[in-house]
């Protein structure tokens, strides 16, 4: 305990110490011509502007049209902007060569008080393409539809279109695909070069036997077969049945048939929440089997009760999602400002017991219909998928694909399933007051692979390997192609980033590295995250690539030197994935709340510094602490600075 100090005290003391700082590292910074306009921190998608350059957004791209490597015909158009809390405003560009949106080609322009300051993403130079389709879209879409060589499709499922109609609106509205002419990459895992660039028809493919939906890409030349791209976005892992979360007040309506009569008169509907939280049952009158779980005596999908009392077995898989979305729903409006997964409040939609194609013991976004599907379980290995973190996970992969449009394969893939594990977890905890765990799953599933840890992401196996990573290209990391290149396993590394952040941690990981996290807390640490998901990512964004953001949204948010980005680097230090932070932290004119820990392998620099009645400071660095006006420690408060060894 200390006692109103407000004197100077410098405590100095330097250690030889053999920190090892070998990490995978990034890419460091390739065209010289940039040199002109970026600082020497800049990095091959990450330009940061020289003090002294100054320019708006707007007159960025014809002002350094040959500095960037871009020719006449290719041009950069805004495809959305917002300003963060910060005040700093992100403008996301799409790339065009003559006219032609190249897929994945996003720039995004961050700025300050109309001045350009970061430009980050990817972009195309010397592209060399003949844009006139050789082949008409009929004969590209028989190629494409050849490759998909599904059963029977959703435009040739009459139910599917009258529901399709009916959701949009739209009497026109069909699942038949309509070809989009773009430039796409031929191989997403090479670089964006003009050999590896084609012209290409875009289908959105839905089958309904087996249940998919795909992006398929055909040579517009050639009409050969390209690439595809899954739609779904499946969770694999389970999730709690009503009964965990007990007794919860939920929205709903008071509802009457098509010919204006009561009907059981309350459904799942909330529209008090942004455009409405629809839940429905999946029903198929092909398959009466697929409403066995559901009350639909008024409606051929509605789950409805006759007292708005939604207690009996056939609707609480129903209830239980209805419940867990407003809490999702919640949480991003009240802790992040985002209103409905696309920030206009749109309608979340929500099928309970979509077993469809076996999906039983799963659950999906699905890209295509923006709709959240729930699988009923699989009795007694796992219960119905509606949990608060699986509903969460879900309804991240919309914000996901609105925002950073991460493409669902290899570490873009990893990435995109990590961020819905983490606002899963967030989730749980918000809708849960504060209680919860840093597993996915675990409510429902017995251990197995569908549950993931945060925690701990190699403790629970997995179909394809005997757990998940927790180092970048280390054990347990998947390298194939199943899984859409490991997906939902290499997505372990980013998990334990988030955990250790959180809650800090140290020791030695898989490539002999000795690390020290000190923990931040839950919400700074989703704070974060959700800087780097909203306004960073693009769709082809790598670990080193959420490194490097995830940093800079550190320092939108907490400043420079702070704490907060130590930690941040520190932490993806600690999962293989660049260096430790090798600056000073510079803490300044702070107040201290509950209990604090600041660790630094070099200098901590503190100035003004209160630390009020029942809180706790505790300064930790190998090398030096510099403590200078003022440290003002209340009585019933604790500071401790130490010269010694991060959290040994």
């Amino acid at each position: 305990m200390i006692r109103n100090i407000k004197r100077v005290l410098i405590l100095y003391l330097v250690i030889i110490l053999n920190i090892s700082i070998y990490s995978q590292n990034d890419s460091t910074f390739l065209d010289a011509k940039l040199s002109i306009i970026a600082d020497s921190t800049s990095r091959n998608v990450w330009i940061i502007l020289k003090k002294n350059v100054n320019i708006y957004p707007s007159e960025f791209f014809s002002e350094f049209r040959n500095t960037l490597g871009l020719c006449v015909d290719d041009s950069m158009e805004i495809i959305s902007e917002s300003k963060d809390e910060k005040g700093i405003v992100h403008t996301r560009f799409q790339q065009y060569y003559k006219g032609t949106k190249i897929e994945d080609c996003i720039l995004i322009i961050h700025s300050k008080d109309r001045r350009v300051d970061i430009i980050n993403g990817i972009y195309a130079k010397n592209i060399n393409i003949n844009i006139n389709s050789a082949i008409s879209e009929k004969v590209a879409l028989l190629t494409a539809l050849e490759h998909v060589n599904s059963k029977k499709y959703l435009w040739e499922d009459t139910l599917y279109e009258r529901k399709l109609k009916k959701e949009t609106q739209n009497p026109n509205a069909t699942y038949y695909p309509k070809g989009e002419v773009l430039i796409c990459l031929i191989n997403d895992s090479l670089p964006i070069l003009s050999d590896n660039l084609a012209l290409a028809y875009k289908f959105v493919i839905s089958s309904a036997i087996p249940f998919n939906k795909k992006e398929i890409y055909i040579d517009a030349n050639n009409g050969n077969f390209i690439k595809e791209r899954n739609l779904i976005f499946n969770c694999v892992v389970g999730a709690a049945i009503t009964s965990y979360n007990g007794y919860q007040s939920i929205n709903m309506d008071k509802w009457m048939n098509s010919n204006g009569i009561f009907c059981k008169k309350y459904r799942l509907f909330d529209d008090c929440r942004g455009k409405g939280i629809h839940t429905c049952c999946w029903f198929k009158p092909d398959y009466p089997e697929s409403h066995y779980n559901c009350n639909l005596k008024c409606d051929e999908e509605e789950i409805t009760d006759g007292n708005g009392y939604f207690a009996f077995s056939d609707t609480k898989s129903g209830a239980s999602a209805h419940w867990a979305a407003e809490k999702a729903f919640d949480y991003f409006y009240n802790k992040h400002g985002l209103y409905s997964f696309d920030n206009t409040g749109h309608l979340i939609k929500i099928y309970v017991n979509n077993d469809s194609g076996g999906q039983e013991e799963n659950a999906f976004w699905d890209g295509n219909d923006l709709t959240l599907n729930f699988g009923s379980g699989n009795a007694p290995q796992s219960g119905p998928f509606v949990s608060l973190d699986i509903v969460g996970h879900e309804l991240t992969h919309g914000i996901t694909q609105c925002f950073a449009g991460l493409n669902y394969s290899g570490e873009s893939g990893a990435l995109n399933e990590s961020f819905s594990d983490i606002f899963g977890t967030m989730i749980e905890f918000y809708g849960q007051n504060g209680s919860g765990d840093f597993e996915m799953g675990e409510d429902v599933a017995q251990p197995g692979p569908l549950r993931r840890s945060l925690q701990n992401p190699s403790f629970y196996p997995t179909k394809l390997t005997p757990g998940s990573p927790d180092t970048y290209h280390c054990t347990f990391w998947y390298y194939g192609s199943e899984d859409n290149g490991g997906v939902h396993i290499n997505s372990g590394v980013q998990n334990f980033w988030f955990y250790l952040l959180c809650v800090g941690g140290s020791g030695v990981n898989d490539i002999s590295n000795y690390y020290c996290v000190e923990a931040i807390g839950k919400e700074k640490a989703a704070a974060i995250v959700y800087n780097n998901l909203r306004y960073y990512m693009t769709p082809t964004s790598d670990y080193f690539a959420s490194r490097q953001y995830s940093i800079q949204a550190a320092i939108n948010i907490f400043g420079e030197n702070s704490n907060e980005v130590v930690q941040v680097t520190n932490a993806w230090y600690a999962v293989g994935v660049g260096n430790i932070y090798q600056g000073i932290v510079m803490i300044n004119n702070h107040i201290v709340s509950g209990t604090e820990k600041i660790a630094n392998f070099y200098e901590v620099n503190l100035q003004n510094l209160f630390v009020p009645k029942n809180t706790s400071l505790t300064v930790t660095s190998s090398t030096k602490i510099v403590i200078k006006p003022i440290l003002n420690a209340i009585n019933g408060s604790f500071f401790n600075a130490k010269i010694e060894f991060p959290c040994k």
